[in-house]
């Protein structure tokens, strides 16, 4: 009889253990699924010091052989990017801008990984770190940073900054301003917003290839307007205008304050139109694709 307790005592012991040792198994699951540094403990502060937020005037985003510079001027932000071994400056959108620098200088949790340089590639933190330098006016960096990858869930991306060869982890909301491509940066509005902007009811007077348009309907004058006002290139380009009278359209549009003139050209591959504006007198120094449709659906009523 006490054999027979013995043995189910035994048993009991062995499920016990059992038990624990699953449980540990899936307490350890659990920290691993929903903690990116595996119980790493975090420090609150912020990539670029708060107190240069406004400072702020200009931020350099390299990958690779790619980069953009991205540079304040007087109130306006702009880019500047080579494409087709031609400087192109383009306006930007300043809600962006704006997001990414209070994003640098927001307070976060940065985890510390490891202070050992040959881990570097195993985080692409080595040549093929994304680079982010912001300086402020007198051209002083305020900010070095390199990112690297995410972790296996995407919630956290590995970094280094210029001033410590430390490896650490913060959260991803970084991603959306890791890259070069100017189309993501620009103002692609075909009148940009800071710039050429205007109130359909303000135009004093429109032409199209140099012949008067819609001067006995203000309706049909604010529709056309309200197309050219919402429409949106696809890709920025170099400047054409300077190099050809071949247009396609002519707009000129006059405001008391304002004469704007866009002009349109068919590319090569009949399927898209190039469009570059010209604000009192000043020609942009970029172009901005559009498709067939775009132009068709803004020519509608002139083309009837």
């Amino acid at each position: 009889m006490t054999e027979i307790k013995a043995a189910k005592w035994k048993k009991i012991i062995f499920f016990l253990m059992i038990c624990s040792i699953l449980i540990g198994v899936l307490l350890f699951i659990r920290t691993i699924l929903f903690s990116g540094t595996k119980g790493i403990s975090g420090k609150d502060t912020a990539l670029l010091n708060p107190k240069y937020q406004d400072a702020v005037s200009e931020i350099l985003l390299r990958s690779g052989t790619s980069e953009i510079l991205l540079y304040k001027k007087e109130k306006f932000w702009w880019g500047s990017v080579l494409i087709d071994n031609e400087n192109v400056i383009f306006p930007l959108n300043s809600n962006k801008i704006s997001d990414f620098i209070k994003t640098l200088s927001a307070i976060r949790k940065v985890y510390h990984i490891s202070d050992n340089v040959s881990l570097y590639k195993d985080y692409n933190l080595d040549n093929n770190a994304f680079y982010i330098e912001a300086r402020d006016s007198s051209k002083a960096i305020l900010l070095e940073l390199f990112t690297g990858r995410l972790n296996y869930n995407g919630a956290k991306i590995s970094f280094r900054t210029g001033k410590s060869t430390s490896i650490y982890e913060t959260e991803s909301d970084l991603v959306p301003y890791i890259h070069t491509q100017a189309e993501k940066w620009a103002d692609m509005q075909l009148l940009p917003a800071e710039h050429a902007a205007f109130d359909e009811t303000e135009v004093l007077g429109c032409s199209i290839d140099g012949i008067p348009a819609f001067q006995d309907n203000r309706t049909e004058l604010e529709a056309f307007l309200h197309k050219l006002i919402t429409a949106r290139g696809s890709v920025i380009q170099p400047g054409f205008a300077n190099n050809t009278t071949d247009f396609s359209r002519m707009v000129l549009i006059e405001m008391p304050q304002k004469i704007i003139r866009l002009f349109f050209i068919k590319n090569e591959s009949e399927e898209t139109y190039s469009i570059q504006t010209e604000i009192n007198g000043k020609l942009s120094a970029y172009s901005l694709e559009i498709s067939s449709w775009t132009f068709n659906n803004i020519f509608a009523s002139i083309n009837q």
